[in-house]
């Protein structure tokens, strides 16, 4: 009996010592869930306006607040590009991608039904989407590049669904900024000399209302930026390709400054924008800044970034966005 009995007493006491070692260890991966949370991502299509269009939606909670991506182009997606500056904002928000019509994963329209207004529906039938099936009174939407084009218009028309707007890298008059762009290439193009540059730059019209012009001047923007054209031939090849499906749209975009379109806003607007590169462009984006009124607003500068700020300053955006939730939000 009494060796029974010690045996027993031995199983209990390592018994107790497994459930405290089981119980650490579950308190402690708790703690890493919370600091650093899992990762769930989910890949949706969803009809909008007769279009299955895919949506990219990452989260560790839940409970967050959201925020969309409206990406530019027109007709680049961000759904990649975002899983490199995400690593932040997952422990504050629920993160959605959405490939807008012909583009990324979302469905090929060749109705005659493409052209900007459908775009600006597809935009309020998504958000309306999103606010459904999120339970939500309001969401975080931001937009890089001629995605602003979309959100503008959404925010001056539908502001309440929207706890703030970013605009990061926004259009705001494509013919002064053109005007600008050409300046700068010029200038660019004579202190090095270049004949071709100059040659081809001379003959682009501003505003720009022809495939020619919009292919000389990104050209020379690319190239300026660094991009090594070994291939001129492909790469025009490519660009007129991209211009068959987005050109007309893209000029009906552009033909009015958002001077001319809105002033007042009923959300809060913050533009981040880059100012490394030197282009006067940039500058269109203060003086709107400075032009606008809204609840609340502010204007952040990227100094080591141009246009895609979420490839050059992945961290700081992040850090900004999140500083601009602490800022707006409200359960």
């Amino acid at each position: 009996m009494r060796q029974t009995f010690k045996i027993s007493n031995w199983f209990t006491i390592i018994t107790k010592h497994i459930s405290y070692i089981i119980i650490i260890f579950i308190t402690v991966f708790s703690v890493l869930q919370i600091c650093y949370g899992k990762t769930n991502e989910e890949e949706i299509f969803v009809n909008i306006n007769k279009v299955e269009q895919y949506l990219n939606i990452r989260y560790n909670d839940l409970n967050f607040p959201i925020i969309l991506f409206i990406h530019g182009g027109p007709g680049s997606s961000l759904v990649n590009e975002s899983k490199s500056f995400d690593s932040l904002l997952l422990k504050n928000f629920i993160i959605i991608n959405w490939d807008q019509r012909n583009t990324g994963k979302t469905k090929i329209d060749n109705s005659n039904k493409f052209n900007l207004n459908i775009l600006h529906e597809d935009t309020e039938e998504v958000i309306k989407f999103i606010m459904e099936k999120f339970n939500r009174k309001k969401i975080y939407l931001a937009s890089h590049s001629w995605g602003s084009v979309l959100a503008f218009n959404y925010i001056i028309k539908l502001p309440d669904n929207i706890s703030a707007y970013i605009g990061i890298s926004p259009i705001i008059d494509q013919k002064k900024s053109t005007e600008l762009t050409i300046n700068d290439l010029t200038n660019w193009a004579k202190e090095n000399n270049n004949i071709k540059a100059l040659s081809e730059l001379s003959k682009v019209n501003i505003p720009i209302n022809d495939k020619k012009d919009l292919y000389f001047q990104q050209k020379w923007l690319f190239i300026k930026n660094g991009l090594n054209l070994e291939d001129e031939k492909k790469f025009k090849e490519k660009y007129y390709i991209w211009m068959d499906i987005w050109f007309d749209i893209w000029l009906q975009s552009v033909k009015k400054s958002i001077f001319e379109i809105n002033k007042n806003y009923k959300c809060p607007i913050y533009f981040i924008e880059g100012n490394y590169d030197g282009y006067k462009s940039h500058n269109l984006v203060e003086e709107y800044y400075n032009y606008l009124d809204s609840p609340s607003k502010g204007l952040y500068w990227m100094e080591f970034s141009g246009h895609t700020i979420y490839n050059t300053e992945p961290i700081k955006l992040q850090e900004i966005i999140i500083e601009i939730l602490n800022r707006t939000y409200s359960k």
